[in-house]
């Protein structure tokens, strides 16, 4: 902005700080004028423009509320609905246990599988490239095998 009007001075936070006060002053005089007569008046064109950004001001701050009130009431929402599943679920574990201590059917054990530390890991990874190596030479020792087959039979033919 500046650039465009070199000799004005006025920053962002100087505009604010003279639109509040515009506001504040704007304010006390409509209420001392409502007071004062219970008529409606000519209204100036400043007193035109500052009426109209009040009612904008005060719309977007009616607009924040509805929209944080509404954030607020979805997550008390997704909370209550969250808090029902959970309560179903540990309903539906008591029914479980119930049912299994009731019949006395012993519950299979865990299939989880352990976990295993760095070492384990790198221990089992080694074992299966060492089968896969000897794997490998197993197969091509048989294919050299059958190859000096084909080749006896090719010479007694």
């Amino acid at each position: 902005m500046k650039p465009a009007l070199p000799l004005c001075t006025a920053d962002g936070k100087a505009c604010r700080r003279r639109f509040y006060t515009l506001m504040e002053v704007f304010k006390r005089e409509e209420l001392e004028s409502l007071k004062a007569s219970g008529t409606t008046e000519d209204y100036e064109e400043r007193e035109q423009l500052l009426t109209d950004c009040f009612e904008l001001t005060e719309g977007h701050a009616q607009q924040k509320a509805d929209k944080t009130g509404r954030k607020k009431r979805d997550a008390e929402r997704r909370e209550a609905a969250s808090a029902d599943i959970v309560r179903s679920a540990m309903q539906g574990m008591r029914n479980k246990r119930a049912l299994s201590s009731d019949t006395e059917l012993a519950t299979p054990p865990s299939t989880k599988k352990k976990k295993r530390s760095s070492t384990d890991a790198l221990l089992g990874f080694l074992e299966d490239r060492a089968s896969s190596r000897n794997n490998r030479h197993s197969l091509k020792e048989r294919q050299l095998q059958i190859d000096e087959r084909r080749l006896a039979l090719g010479e007694q033919r």
